[in-house]
This record gives C-alpha cells, sequence and structure tokens, in this order.
C-alpha cells in the first residue's frame, strides 16, 4: 500500500488522474487533503467528479519501476484497473519530488515508504 505522502503527492501534482472519471488532460483540478490524511480530487466544474482517493480507489502499487497501478471506482461503482505513467510526471530534482513532463527517471527503484 502507498503512503498517504506519496498519494497526496500524486494527487497534487497530477491532476489528470481523476480517480476512474473520463476526464479530458486540459480539465482544471483542485485537491482537497483533510484532516483525516484522506485527499478528495475535484475535476472542472463537476462537483459530482469529487472522490476520496482513499474511498474509491485500492490494491495500489508500483510496476515496473514508474507504473502506479490501482483499482479505482468508476462513476457507476465497478472497479476498473487504471494506470498512470509516473515518468511522465515526475522528477527528482537534486531530491525535491517536482512536476515534470516527459521527465527521465531518476529516483531509485525500491520501496517508496
Amino acid at each position: 500500500m502507498l503512503s498517504a505522502t506519496v498519494i497526496k503527492a500524486i494527487l497534487a501534482f497530477a491532476p489528470v488522474l481523476a480517480l476512474g472519471s473520463p476526464v479530458s488532460a486540459a480539465s482544471s483540478a483542485e485537491v482537497e487533503v483533510r484532516d483525516d490524511n484522506s485527499a478528495a480530487v475535484e475535476v472542472g466544474d463537476d462537483k459530482s467528479a469529487a472522490r476520496s482517493f482513499q474511498e474509491s480507489c485500492r490494491s495500489c502499487q508500483i510496476i515496473s519501476g514508474s507504473l502506479l497501478s490501482c483499482e479505482c471506482k468508476n462513476t457507476i461503482g465497478q472497479w476498473v484497473l487504471s494506470d498512470i505513467e509516473l515518468n511522465n510526471y515526475f522528477a527528482n530534482d537534486g531530491f525535491w519530488l517536482q512536476w515534470a513532463r516527459e521527465c527521465v527517471s531518476t529516483a531509485p527503484n525500491g520501496p517508496l515508504s
């Protein structure tokens, strides 16, 4: 299971993660991190698109070093496999996690926490 800190970073920097909702990458997104360590993403003006990551995704794992894969509920409540290539969005810039499109792999493989 991914740590809450890693999940928050992914949600904050990767607004294209609509958590099971079909949304274009051009949509705007807002991330709300709550006191109970959960996070919700609101995509565009559609309030119904907001979902708690903790409540709507499960079985997250890193595959092949940089592919984040989770089962996430879609808008009709079905669990579907969803993934994102982290190297397309994140870079390690002198030990600081940075947003970077099409960046190269700079973080070592291994456990996240």
